[in-house]
């Protein structure tokens, strides 16, 4: 097999096809799928929907089922990521919906962290979406019911980014990702376009949340008050898809005028982690959690040790899988 390509001499059509030409042909068909196959494992099949090879509206590697009176194709004028972004239409009406637009089979397994990443928005708000995976075993027998990483009957009118990791069951070996524009149980009353732009898989990721504050800047400082200054308050879980040895890491410090901010790592309910404390600057924070199973719920609690007007803010929480030494531990000043 080789990059061989034919030459437009050969080609010619008053010569006659001979066996050396279609070598050339299935040599390189044969190169063009062995190199699409090495990026199969992290990247979806055409997942920013730039091929349509035989012009039919549709992303190669993917297929598209209308619903009810709805309509899907490709949109050269509002891609995010190239030129091409996937446009759903539900024309509006009671019991009409748009269509899913559904990839390709694509490699999987349960031995690593994966995350599921796309962009979208639509036209009107009052459309329901939603974003499934489909697993498959080794025979590409699909494995029980899909699993839900975004179902919403209010959609985002600009460009929305998600993110959800995946729960991977363990005699999966492929899946498919699942788009549905415009579920025919809600009605947006009027014609409205959903658009869908680069679809990407990535894995062996951390773990992460956004900022997570306790106190009064919530309007909780009734959980923080000064009669129960000691109370651990729960701010952020994370359900773990794998099992190993973990780091924790997370920024914190004291919001308000006095008093030091507490935190501490649960795991299914128990201490794990050291007591973390801070004052008015933000630092790092370091655990290794060792031997954690999938299935387990890691959380991270605050308090602030008088309560009153002050509070406790974490942010950046991460678990990682490279166990970094607490020594690395800086502040956030020193970057």
């Amino acid at each position: 097999m080789a990059w061989d390509l034919p030459t437009y001499d050969e080609s010619d059509v008053k010569k006659p096809v001979k066996r050396a030409l279609w070598r050339k042909v299935i040599d390189c068909l044969a190169y063009l799928y062995g190199t699409i196959g090495t990026l199969s494992t992290y990247q979806i099949l055409n997942g920013c929907y730039e091929v349509d090879s035989d012009g039919d509206g549709i992303p190669d590697s993917h297929s598209f089922v209308t619903l009810t009176g709805g309509s899907g194709t490709l949109d050269a004028t509002a891609g995010r990521i190239g030129k091409n972004a996937f446009k759903i239409t539900h024309p509006g009406g009671s019991g009409n919906g748009g269509g899913i637009l559904k990839g390709d089979y694509m490699p999987i397994g349960p031995d690593r962290n994966w995350r599921f990443m796309w962009m979208f928005w639509a036209t009107n708000a009052g459309v329901h979406n939603k974003m499934e995976i489909e697993y498959y075993d080794k025979d590409k027998v699909i494995i029980g019911s899909p699993e839900i990483l975004y179902d919403s009957t209010t959609s985002p009118t600009s460009v929305t980014k998600k993110t959800a990791n995946l729960t991977v069951p363990s005699t999966s070996r492929y899946y498919k990702y699942k788009w549905t524009g415009g579920l025919e149980d809600t009605d947006p009353v009027s014609s409205t376009k959903i658009y869908i732009d680069c679809a990407l898989i990535d894995n062996d990721h951390d773990f992460e949340t956004g900022s997570v504050v306790v106190g009064s800047s919530l309007n909780e400082a009734s959980t923080l008050s000064s009669a129960t200054p000691t109370t651990l308050t729960l701010c952020k879980e994370m359900i773990l898809d794998r099992d190993g040895d973990l780091s924790s890491l997370f920024w914190l410090k004291r919001g308000g005028s006095s008093g030091v901010a507490e935190a501490r790592i649960y795991v299914n309910g128990s201490p794990k982690g050291d007591l973390q404390t801070a004052s008015s600057s933000y630092v790092t924070k370091v655990d290794t959690l060792l031997g954690l199973k999938r299935g387990d719920k890691v959380q991270l609690f605050l308090r602030h040790d008088s309560g009153g007007g002050d509070y406790a803010l974490a942010k950046g929480w991460v678990l990682k899988s490279d166990q970094p030494s607490p020594a690395l531990a800086v502040s956030q000043e020193d970057f």
